[in-house]
């Protein structure tokens, strides 16, 4: 779906593993930017996954006579320290799989969906009949040469006359640091485009009907109100992020000490 705005770029943009080329230079992802940003929830859910599976290990062998050897809680630490980013990597793949579907329904092609998948994907046709959105691109790599970053946006669209630029989550929730990276998308598209995206949503779809659960939601959609301020707070992350990367040690060469 983004073929047809080929004739519209500025910019030619070629993603690689951990950064974009934009018209032959190198430019860090949105993504890899806000990571200077602590995430305390990250950290404590990280800690929660570490010590049930401690938790889990140690339930399964308690009527069992096994001798607790130095071999064992060497083994046991190590499955333990391994199982965040487990559960974490599991996530991301299902994620990437859901954005996927999504893209290639857009694209007018007919997704594969596997049983995990299908929950999202579900989700995302139930919000894309009630939304009223007409899409007109998905999957697009937006670049800003002014500000130094590249990243790709899930979704631009219309609704009653207005621009809209939409990101998929598939996310336990949705979090204000997500508001700073579809603001730099916006960023990005205003530059290149020079036309002001006048709404930006963040819309989740769960990964699984779990309505048992009171905070539950088939779908979950969030306006970004202040999107002017979500601007000027990813750039200010940007520009933690340029001086993180500087060498301030060769500045001390100009000092008396």
């Amino acid at each position: 779906m983004q073929t047809h705005l080929a004739s519209e770029r500025k910019f030619i943009i070629v993603p690689t593993k951990r950064a974009y080329l934009v018209n032959g230079r190198k430019l860090p992802r949105v993504t890899t930017i806000l990571n200077v940003i602590s995430k305390p929830w990250l950290i404590e859910w990280e800690r929660k996954q570490t010590l049930r599976r401690v938790n889990d290990e140690l339930v399964k062998i308690l009527d069992q006579p096994i001798e607790i050897s130095r071999d064992f809680i060497d083994d046991l630490i190590l499955r333990a320290d391994s199982e965040a980013a487990n559960v974490r990597d599991q996530a991301a793949d299902l994620g990437k799989r859901a954005h996927e579907a999504v893209a290639k329904f857009l694209r007018g092609e007919e997704p594969e969906i596997s049983p995990d998948v299908l929950p999202c994907y579900e989700a995302f046709l139930n919000w894309r009949k009630d939304s009223g959105i007409e899409v007109i691109g998905s999957e697009l790599c937006v670049a800003s040469v002014k500000h130094g970053f590249a990243g790709t946006l899930d979704a631009i669209g219309r609704h009653d006359g207005k621009l809209v630029l939409l990101d998929w989550k598939s996310s336990k929730a949705i979090y204000p640091i997500h508001s700073l990276q579809v603001a730099a998308y916006c960023l990005a598209w205003e530059e290149e485009f020079e036309e002001k995206v006048e709404e930006a949503w963040i819309v989740r779809f769960p990964k699984d009907h779990n309505e048992g659960d009171e905070d539950w939601k088939p779908v979950e959609a969030k306006q970004i109100m202040n999107l002017e301020g979500a601007k000027e707070a990813f750039l200010n992350a940007k520009r933690c992020y340029d001086d993180c990367r500087r060498d301030f040690f060769k500045d001390a060469i100009r000092s008396n000490c």
